[in-house]
């Protein structure tokens, strides 16, 4: 099975947002904003108004910079490292997962991967817990279901996610 992958900016920016959100500390943040938010209007009156401006301030730091900060980082990343976004030629077999763009090449084996995802439209094949190759599942055509299969007979099923 051979497919080739060109990233956009928008398929980076998606990746760092699920990379971010897909822990638990990002969404016991999200809880605490909540929290916040329901405290001070609970309070609003009740204590000073410096406490409930500091309530808001801090569910607005973590509901809109929080993301809004992962989402530059992402393109100020693309900016300096334009890399990123150049053609990978991927071959998937029965002993892995062979990446190559430009000179440089990689193989993948299926025991090496930490884990893989399917979210939306792209699927996330993670070779350790930070690194993961971003694969758009318009990239992989008619060989979607095809690389499915494989990724199921090929994977321990705790290390697949939506696959």
């Amino acid at each position: 099975m051979k497919f080739d992958v060109t990233l956009t900016e928008k398929d980076m920016v998606r990746f760092n947002l699920y990379h971010s959100y897909s822990h638990f500390s990002s969404w016991f943040a999200v809880a605490l904003a909540v929290v916040a938010i329901v405290v001070s209007v609970i309070t609003y009156g009740k204590v000073s108004g410096t406490l409930t401006v500091l309530y808001i301030l801090v569910a607005l730091l973590i509901l809109v910079y929080m993301p809004l900060n992962t989402m530059l980082s992402a393109k100020r990343r693309i900016k300096f490292m334009p890399d990123l976004l150049a053609p990978l030629h991927y071959e998937v077999g029965e002993e892995g997962i062979h990446v190559t763009k430009g000179e440089e090449e990689a193989l993948l084996e299926w025991h090496q991967i930490f884990r893989m995802c399917c979210f939306k439209d792209t699927i996330y094949i993670y070779s350790s817990r930070i690194y993961a190759y971003v694969i758009p599942i318009a990239a992989l055509g008619e060989h979607e279901q095809e690389f499915r299969a494989m990724a199921r007979e090929k994977c321990e099923p705790r290390r697949l996610r939506h696959i």
